[in-house]
């Protein structure tokens, strides 16, 4: 059993890392030039997407066809997916969101890095130093929401309680950004969307419905 384990984390870590590369080269190789916003969202929803059809969609087609000899549509069978826990589905939408943001500042940053403004400042080596710094933190809170996504996605307790740190640590900052800049609209609706959904009875009996079995 430990072994099938492993294989199946190697399996996911390799597929993942195929993918990462492949988007990277696409985005690389690309003539249009999308922003950082775009960008991230693109990635992170692309591996989602993937990872929800090669380990949660296709053994349940697999299942099927072997247990019942019928053949799904998988496009169909993901749609089912999701549709089947639509609160474990928003939250992991909104984890997504979460890491996307993460990845987003993290490319602002790195066209920073190199861009002509720093390069004209008067001690550019110490800003990018910083840069570097700053990036590499984005890069560590965005696996933490990516980490939370997986969490949620398997309804563990814990998860239940790192969303809502991460998702109330938002919003609450975006909320004190506000009333001091009223002039502007900057609360975050989905992180304190988030929290309400989080914070509500039958959410919380789900992940121990969910996690119990």
């Amino acid at each position: 059993m430990p072994s099938e384990s492993r294989l199946k984390w190697t399996k996911v870590v390799w597929l993942n890392a195929v993918m990462v590369c492949g988007i990277w080269l696409g985005f690389w190789s690309s003539h249009q030039s999308l922003s950082a916003q775009a960008t991230s969202r693109i990635a992170i929803f692309f591996l989602a997407f993937f990872n929800m059809l090669f380990f949660v969609v296709q053994p349940r087609l697999a299942h099927a066809s072997l247990e019942e000899g019928v053949r799904r549509n998988q496009y169909r069978e993901f749609c089912t997916v999701l549709s089947e826990r639509p609160v474990i589905t928003a939250l992991l939408f909104m984890q997504l969101w979460g890491a996307a943001r993460s990845l987003a500042s993290v490319i602002t940053i790195l066209r920073t890095y190199d861009s002509d403004y720093v390069r004209a400042m008067p001690n550019p080596g110490s800003i990018n130093f910083r840069l570097i710094a700053a990036s590499v933190s984005m890069i560590l809170v965005g696996l933490i929401w990516l980490i939370g996504a997986v969490g949620v996605w398997q309804a563990y307790k814990w998860a239940w309680w790192l969303s809502l740190f991460l998702n109330g640590l938002a919003s609450a900052t975006t909320i004190a950004l506000q009333v001091l800049m009223r002039d502007q609209f900057l609360v975050d609706v989905l992180s304190t969307g988030a929290v309400l959904l989080l914070l509500l009875p039958s959410t919380r009996r789900v992940f121990r419905q969910l996690e119990s079995k």
